[in-house]
């Protein structure tokens, strides 16, 4: 918090004459700006005066601007359908309890806010003891008007059902009595439901009005309400509706109808045929959950619900239920979770994953998120773990999901994972996931075991794992027989996007033959193998912690950060791949191998299992430091036969190993896990 702001504070806490006013303009950091009116005498709000936070109240001319600007605007937005008087009738269905003022606030300009000519309303009355109905008299002198007198005070949903049996009309519009409709609503509605044959229920834009004197949405004025109803899962498991919410009333792309699960009974237009083909609202419900219900039936059968957000209403929300009545609600609202938990769960478990699988959008806001499990992350990563993953991620982030790491060295925990994470993917097998803490249920955990095959397969916490991924055939074999786990084909691969031959070589760069790689002290082939002394050739190594080994200090050029390794590629003739041991017995290809061939440069590799697995024989291998040594004196000495060989493994790589396909086919794992 600013000192500014801090002052500011503190100047209104000590002075009750003091009142903040709200600007409708923000500063360069996107805080809200505020000015100092004096007034006299006190504020108010008693309850306002001990708070800590000062109140924030637009002045009256301010309102009135504001009302202005959002109908002004929304009015400019819609473009009016001619409609007729034999059009579809709509039956607008209105339910009432004590609500004389809301109704009288309802009906303020209904006629002229309309804008569509062929409709009837039914009021469906509970039991009011106010003078509802002597305001449901008058405006029937009006308006096509019936009521329904209601003896005891009904659920929403039989009410409701009562009114739309009685109803004449082709379409049905229900509609609460605490909303204010603008300038065009219901032909908006209707254009939007009249353009094709699925459309199921039609929702509007509801916006909050001026609560600046509210004691719970003081800080809602003009924002919002309800844009859609997206779900999210509870930590209980509950896939629990919400109201999607929005700060601005008009956003750019936000003013596009766009298809959702489900919109809100409290401005919903449905026809009447499709709505009793579902069975109307279910009457198990008591004030709850029934219009998403209704929703998710006509979602089920095949219809689009749609929200509509040119038809714009402002919802003045009932104010809190007396003290007496809250054990009451309380004991609803489980019951109407109970009975949503019950129909509708499982198969909302299984439309929300799809849902963000395909970034639609429609059950949830959000995309698809993947977290991977790696041992370091960032610009200056040395890990080649990674690099895969990250790689692996660019591909995944095509489909519109979001791509985060868990670093084994950052200073996060990685078994504190994000509750919104989707999907979860190990590169690493010291990694146990019985350890993972994360409120989401429905967390998919997934090994990608590459190497060290032996330790992944003896991994307590594996079987805990929802799949298992393996980067090559001998692998997969290996784990299956080791564990009993059904292992999925899962290679390395390279991004053509940032691998390719279209790169210029860079001077610093050019050899004849290079490796790129680091060395952790652990053995490696090319250690023994590898002699350039001995070869009249140029040679540069790249990497990590080659000063440690006197043979290559004199070839030994530093660690290049991973982005500079396309240029590596492009600058040489041939690429040595030196597998680690925890793969090479598991014919696991580096990524190295897929990156340089499809930069266009041969790859001469120790991996004989690989070579023969992956690459059907054609990428040359080799076993000793005399046919090393041969395969490069060859290739560099007869370069038709080199570069018809890099032509033809190219070609191989881009078709069979790119993480656009990876990716894909991880999808198509994925679809068939929902």
């Amino acid at each position: 918090m600013s000192k500014r702001w801090s002052k500011l504070k503190e100047l209104v806490v000590s002075n009750r004459h003091l009142r903040i006013i709200r600007n409708d303009f923000n500063d360069h950091y996107g805080s809200t700006k505020y000015r100092i009116r004096s007034l006299k005498g006190k504020l108010t709000n008693p309850d306002l005066r001990d708070s800590k936070e000062p109140e924030i109240i637009l002045t009256e001319e301010e309102i009135k601007e504001k009302y202005e600007y959002i109908e002004n605007k929304n009015s400019s937005l819609i473009d009016l359908h001619s409609f007729k008087d034999n059009d579809p009738l709509v039956s607008i269905i209105i339910l009432n309890r004590n609500g004389s003022s809301h109704l009288m606030r309802l009906f303020k300009d209904f006629e002229a806010n309309i804008c569509y000519p062929a409709y009837e309303i039914v009021v469906v009355d509970n039991a009011s003891s106010d003078d509802s109905i002597s305001v449901l008299n008058d405006v029937s002198n009006d308006l096509p008007l019936t009521i329904i007198k209601n003896t005891e005070n009904k659920s929403f949903s039989e009410a409701n059902n009562q009114a739309a049996r009685i109803a004449k009309g082709e379409y049905l519009l229900l509609l609460n009595n605490d909303v204010k409709p603008t300038y065009g609503w219901l032909n908006e509605m209707m254009q939007t439901m009249l353009k094709s044959d699925d459309m199921g229920a039609v929702g509007a834009k509801l916006i909050y009005p001026d609560c600046s004197q509210s004691l719970y949405n003081k800080h809602n004025s003009f924002k919002i309400q309800h844009a859609g109803i997206a779900f999210m899962e509870e930590a209980d498991g509950l896939i629990k509706p919400y109201n999607i919410r929005q700060d601005e009333p008009f956003r750019d792309n936000g003013n596009d109808q766009q298809v959702k699960a489900a919109v809100t009974a409290s401005t919903l237009l449905i026809k009447k045929d499709k709505y009793w083909e579902v069975e109307g609202l279910d009457e198990g419900y008591h004030y709850g959950y029934e219009d998403v219900d209704l929703c998710l039936k006509l979602n089920k059968k095949g219809y689009n619900n749609i929200y509509c957000p040119t038809a714009l209403i402002y919802h003045y929300e009932s104010g809190t239920p007396e003290a007496d009545k809250k054990r009451d609600i309380k004991r609803r609202r489980s019951q109407n979770q109970e009975l949503f938990r019950k129909k509708w769960n499982e198969w909302l478990h299984e439309q929300l994953f799809k849902d963000k699988l395909y970034n639609k959008r429609i059950f949830s806001e959000n995309p698809l998120k993947i977290s991977f499990v790696v041992t370091e992350s960032g610009g200056d990563a040395a890990a080649g773990d990674y690099f895969t993953a990250s790689e692996l991620g660019k591909s995944l982030k095509k489909f519109g999901w979001n791509i985060n790491f868990l670093s084994r060295q950052g200073m996060h925990d990685w078994y504190d994972v994000d509750n919104d994470t989707d999907i979860l993917i190990s590169l690493l097998d010291v990694y146990d996931p019985r350890k993972i803490r994360c409120s989401n249920k429905s967390l998919i955990k997934i090994a990608w075991p590459r190497n060290w095959f032996e330790r992944w397969a003896q991994n307590p916490g594996l079987s805990k794992y929802d799949l298992i991924l393996a980067s090559s055939e001998t692998a997969c074999k290996y784990i299956k027989e080791k564990t009993g786990l059904k292992t999925f084909l899962f290679p390395i691969a390279t991004n053509p996007e940032e691998f390719n031959d279209k790169i210029p070589s860079n001077e610093q760069y050019l050899s004849d033959y290079c490796f790129t790689g680091s060395y952790w002290d652990d053995p490696r082939d090319i250690i023994n193998l590898l002699d350039p002394e001995s070869l009249p050739y140029d040679f540069k190594l790249f990497g990590k912690n080659w000063e440690k080994v006197d043979k290559f200090r004199n070839y030994y050029q530093g660690f290049l950060n991973y982005s500079e390794i396309p240029e590596v590629y492009a600058s040489c003739k041939i690429v040595i791949d030196d597998i680690n041991r925890g793969a090479k017995d598991f014919g696991a290809v580096n990524s190295r191998v897929y990156d340089a061939l499809a930069s266009g440069a041969l790859v001469i590799t120790n991996d004989t299992i690989g070579a023969e697995e992956t690459f059907k024989g054609k990428l040359p291998a080799f076993k000793s430091k005399e046919e090393l040594n041969a395969l490069i004196e060859y290739y560099l000495t007869n370069d038709d036969e080199r570069i018809t060989k890099i032509k033809e493994l190219q070609e191989f790589v881009l078709i069979n190993h790119t993480y656009k396909k990876r990716g894909n086919f991880l999808k198509e794992i994925l679809t068939k896990q929902a």
